[in-house]
């Protein structure tokens, strides 16, 4: 728990989604009954995945306490999670001079339950839903100065009220999965930047033609 500091029992089953890719982060999202409140369990969401374990660069997690205690509009509430204490990857030490990062495994707890953009009943609920990520995304950058730089449909979900059975107008669009998002100060680091950033259908032209170009807000918002 973030606020308390102690640890919390969640129930999981079967991951809700999970990547098909054999490389990679391995992220796997799990639906959980959260015992934070043992009166009242409640729905929350589980974000399981293998994160680069490099030092000087902000977690995920850090990425969204900052962003949550800024009150930056339309993102999930972390709720708990961290590093799980020993299981990094050794793969990366058979692969030569040009070896990627060590990857440490992490999960994240959030508040909310979230649907695919792809979920949509309506086409105004959709563009609703992205109307919302923009709003997340010039507020983060407005208030934090952190740029998401991983801009996707799969990336742009839908949030619905739990105690609801219909959900058709209870409902808005966040922008979540910031773990590749960066400070605008670390934007001007550009010596560090030694592979293509984001999702390769939804990079911007110019990221596409110069691969090694750092980002900046105009490639977000293409």
């Amino acid at each position: 728990d973030v606020t308390s500091q102690t640890s919390c029992k969640y129930f999981i089953g079967k991951h809700s989604a999970a990547s098909r890719s054999s490389t990679g982060r391995g992220t796997k999202g799990y639906v959980t009954f959260n015992f934070r409140n043992k009166l009242a369990p409640k729905l929350s969401f589980i974000k399981d995945y293998w994160r680069p374990n490099i030092w000087g660069t902000r977690t995920e997690l850090a990425n969204y306490l900052l962003l949550n205690g800024l009150s930056v509009c339309n993102i999930a509430t972390a709720i708990g999670g961290g590093d799980v204490p020993g299981q990094l990857t050794i793969s990366q030490n058979f692969l030569g001079i040009d070896k990627p990062a060590e990857l440490s495994h992490c999960r994240i707890v959030f508040e909310e339950l979230a649907r695919p953009l792809s979920d949509y009943k309506s086409s105004a609920l959709m563009i609703l839903a992205v109307y919302n990520a923009l709003e997340a995304h010039y507020d983060g950058w407005r208030k934090a100065r952190i740029l998401h730089r991983d801009i996707s449909v799969s990336n742009i979900m839908r949030v619905v009220d739990q105690s609801l059975e219909n959900d058709d107008f209870v409902v808005h669009g966040i922008l979540n999965d910031w773990d590749l998002s960066k400070h605008k100060n670390e934007l001007k680091d550009s010596h560090r930047v030694v592979r293509p950033v984001g999702t390769w259908a939804f990079m911007s032209a110019v990221s596409l033609q110069y691969p090694l170009k750092p980002s900046d807000l105009a490639d977000d918002l293409e």
